[in-house]
C-alpha cells in the first residue's frame, strides 16, 4: 500500500453503526483509538476461522488492509453490513479528490 493511503483516517463500525474504534490522521484527535478501546479481532469464516487477536498493531494492520479488500472477500448475500464500501473522513474524500483533478490536470497537459 503506498504511503499516501497509510494516513487515511479509519473508522471501525460495529453492526448496528455504532463507532467503536478509528485511526485518527493525527494522534492527538482519535477519541477511539484502538489503543484506548481495546478492540479484539476476530475472524469467522475462511482459513483463518475462530482465530483471535488483540495486539493493536495486528488489528491496525489488518483494518488498513481490510480497507481496500486486500484479504477479505465480501459477502454481499447474507450480510447488508459487508459490502466493501470504502468509507472515510470528508478530509479523505477531499484529499483523495484533488489528488484524482491533478493528475487529470497532468495529463491533459502532457
Amino acid at each position: 500500500m503506498p504511503a499516501f493511503f497509510e494516513t487515511f483516517p479509519l473508522v471501525l463500525i460495529d453492526q448496528t453503526g455504532t463507532v467503536r474504534a478509528d485511526i485518527a490522521f493525527r494522534r492527538g484527535s482519535s477519541m477511539y483509538s484502538i489503543e484506548q478501546t481495546r478492540v479484539v479481532l476476530y475472524f469467522s469464516g475462511g482459513i483463518l476461522n475462530s482465530t483471535q487477536y488483540s495486539a493493536p498493531s495486528i488489528v491496525k494492520d489488518y483494518a488498513r488492509k481490510a480497507q481496500f479488500g486486500e484479504i477479505f472477500l465480501f459477502d454481499r448475500k447474507t450480510s447488508v453490513f459487508t459490502d466493501g464500501v470504502l468509507r472515510t473522513s470528508p478530509r479523505g474524500w477531499y484529499s483523495s479528490s484533488h489528488h484524482v483533478l491533478a493528475l487529470i490536470f497532468w495529463w491533459s497537459n502532457l
